[in-house]
C-alpha cells in the first residue's frame, strides 16, 4: 500500500494538526513524520550523489530548476534494491525511529518494523524501490487504521523530495500548508533555533525558495491552504481538503486524538497559539521577519487581516 496523498509544509506550520484533524475522518489515516524517503535520501544513497545534491544547492538555480535538478539523482521507483539496500534502509529507518530528545514518541514506528518479507524478493531481484517503501509504510500504519481506505503521509522534510515523491507517485494528491511568516518562525525560532533568529527565518525561507513552485504547475494534484484560515475557519478548509481527496466531508470534532504526538499538538485547535507565538518576538524582530519575507506576504497574504502585514511588505 503506497500513500494516496502527501502532507507537505514548512516545519513548524501546523502539518501535525491539519493531519490530526484528518485522521478523525473515518476513511482517511495519516501517518505522521514517517521520514521513509528523507532516511533513504540521506542515509542510502552514495555519498557522491549526496555531495552533487548540496553543490547544487549552491549554484544559484531558479527555485523550479533546482527542485527538479536535486531530486535528479535519485532512482526511480522502479529502480530493483538489493539485499544490501534494504539492509542500509531498515538501519537508516530504525535510527530515526530510535528515542531521542523527542520523548520516544516514535517508538512504535521501531515496533512495527519487520523487514523480512522484503529479504527473499530483494535476493532474488525482484524488489523495487517503490515496493520497499510500500511494504515500509504500511508496516507504520496503526492496525486499529488499516480498515480505512484512503491513507496519506506527512514529514515536513518531505518537502525538499517533493518532486521525485510526485513523479514516483503520479496518482497521488497534495495539500501544502503555508503559515504567516512571523508566527511560523516564531514557532521554529523556539522549538530549533532559540538565539538564532536569522537562522530560523532561513529555515522557513528555505520551503519557499527551493520547493514551492512545483506545487502551483497547475496540475489539479495540488491544493494549498493557510493555517491561519484553518485555525478560524476548519469546517470550511476541511471540507476544500475532502473534496479535494475525493472523501465525503464531515462535520469538525471539537477535539481529536492523534494517537501519537499528542501532548506535541494537543486535543483540540489552539485559537490562541498564534498570539503567544508572536509575543515571542519583540517589533524589532517581527519587522525582520516580515522584511526578508516580504514576498510570503505578498503571494499568499495580500487580501488577510495580518497586523504585520502593512509593514512587512512596505518599501
Amino acid at each position: 500500500m503506497r500513500p494516496e496523498f502527501f502532507v507537505f509544509g514548512v516545519k513548524r506550520s501546523g502539518t501535525t494538526l491539519l493531519s490530526a484533524l484528518l485522521t478523525e475522518h473515518p476513511d482517511v489515516c495519516v501517518v505522521n513524520d514517517s521520514g521513509i524517503y528523507r532516511a533513504f535520501n540521506r542515509s542510502v544513497m552514495p555519498v557522491r550523489q549526496r555531495i552533487l545534491s548540496k553543490a547544487l544547492a549552491k549554484g544559484g538555480r531558479s527555485s523550479r530548476s533546482f527542485a527538479r535538478a536535486e531530486a535528479s539523482h535519485l532512482p526511480s521507483g522502479s529502480s530493483r534494491v538489493t539485499l544490501a539496500d534494504v539492509d542500509r534502509y531498515f538501519m537508516a529507518l530504525m535510527d530515526r525511529y530510535r528515542p531521542r530528545n523527542s520523548g520516544g514518541w516514535m517508538v512504535p514506528y521501531a515496533a512495527r518494523l519487520d523487514f523480512s518479507p522484503m529479504l527473499a524478493p530483494a535476493r532474488e531481484g525482484t524488489l523495487s524501490l517503490q515496493q520497499m517503501f510500500e511494504m515500509a509504510y504500511w508496516q507504520l500504519v496503526p492496525d486499529d487504521q488499516k480498515g480505512k481506505r484512503l491513507f496519506g503521509e506527512k514529514t515536513p522534510n518531505h518537502l525538499y523530495l517533493c518532486d521525485w515523491i510526485a513523479r514516483n507517485n503520479p496518482d497521488a494528491r497534495m495539500v501544502t500548508l503555508v503559515r504567516e511568516p512571523i508566527t511560523n518562525v516564531a514557532a521554529i525560532y523556539k522549538r530549533d533555533y532559540a538565539g538564532n533568529l536569522t537562522t530560523a527565518i532561513s529555515m522557513y525561507l528555505s520551503f519557499y525558495i527551493r520547493q514551492f513552485d512545483m506545487l502551483y504547475e497547475g496540475h489539479g494534484r495540488s491544493l494549498v491552504i493557510r493555517y491561519e484560515d484553518l485555525i478560524r475557519r476548519p469546517e470550511m478548509v476541511l471540507t476544500r481538503v475532502y473534496r479535494h481527496l475525493g472523501v465525503e466531508a464531515i462535520p469538525v470534532k471539537g477535539d481529536f486524538n492523534y494517537g501519537i504526538r499528542t501532548s506535541y499538538v494537543g486535543g483540540e485547535i489552539d485559537t490562541d497559539r498564534d498570539r503567544k507565538l508572536r509575543e515571542l518576538l519583540d517589533p524589532r524582530q517581527r519587522e525582520m521577519v516580515g522584511r526578508r519575507c516580504r514576498m510570503v506576504y505578498e503571494r499568499f497574504y495580500s487580501d488577510a487581516d495580518c497586523d504585520d502585514r502593512q509593514a512587512a511588505i512596505s518599501p
